[in-house]
């Protein structure tokens, strides 16, 4: 039993009922994510949009949540509608009421080993928050809620949990999933940079690299509660102590 354990440290397989129709909705999800994540970096940085909305709002925290919000709802209610249409409850993504105090407990202890460099860069005096408490707030909220809870409900708790639909190898398939976490942030990111694709990634590789780890990390993660809070939390930390 404990060699059982041992092994099934990504235990998905078992957890809803899906086939490969689950597995072909996927792919299309997939490649309307990329493009609504090119399309969101186009519109951020290849227009007036920020310009010409931070006359009106100044507080530069805010303004990151409120253009953001309407990519978290395109990125979320195709999968909700997706849910709704195969007939799987918010649980099968990780929404539950589940194992809250739990996830919130594991997501902040995992966060402690996973920011180890800038917190004891922190204590030691070598990096200053300068942001105000209400700021500091607004981004947490920003990169635990925008950025960590949608991308782990759409990779940890959709994306993984589908694979296995088209990819039978549990490794493989958590592999590929990792695959597609990473390359899911060049769009965006080589708009920014203002890159080709070859120039971002040859200059990227390595951020890269770390983004296919961090989605095997969240999905251990995700693995021990089935509660989205516990990846959510730590990935947002993450952001937020990288940012």
């Amino acid at each position: 039993m404990e060699v059982k354990k041992r092994l099934n440290l990504f235990s998905y397989e078992d957890t809803i009922n899906v086939n490969k129709k689950d597995g072909i909705i996927l792919i299309l999800y997939y490649v309307y994510l990329m493009t609504c994540t090119y399309l969101f970096g186009v519109m951020m940085f290849s227009t007036n949009l920020l310009y010409e909305t931070s006359k009106y709002i100044n507080n530069i925290s805010l303004l990151r949540i409120i253009l953001s919000v309407p990519m978290f709802v395109f990125q979320l209610l195709p999968i909700m509608l997706i849910l709704l249409f195969r007939g799987h409850s918010l649980s099968t993504i990780g929404i539950t009421k589940f194992k809250i105090l739990k996830s919130i407990i594991i997501g902040l202890i995992a966060a402690v080993p996973l920011n180890a460099l800038p917190i004891f860069g922190y204590l030691k005096g070598n990096y200053t928050i300068q942001l105000s408490l209400g700021n500091a707030l607004l981004q947490l909220i920003y990169y635990i809620v925008i950025i960590g809870f949608a991308e782990e409900v759409i990779f940890r708790g959709y994306l993984q949990t589908r694979i296995f639909t088209l990819i039978s190898n549990k490794y493989l398939a958590i592999f590929t999933g990792s695959f597609m976490f990473a390359i899911l942030h060049i769009p965006f990111h080589m708009v920014r940079s203002e890159m080709s694709l070859y120039e971002f990634i040859t200059h990227d590789w390595f951020d890269l690299l770390l983004k296919g780890l961090m989605h095997l990390i969240f999905v251990f993660i995700y693995s021990r509660t089935k509660n989205i809070i516990a990846p959510s939390i730590a990935h947002g930390l993450i952001d937020f102590f990288n940012n």
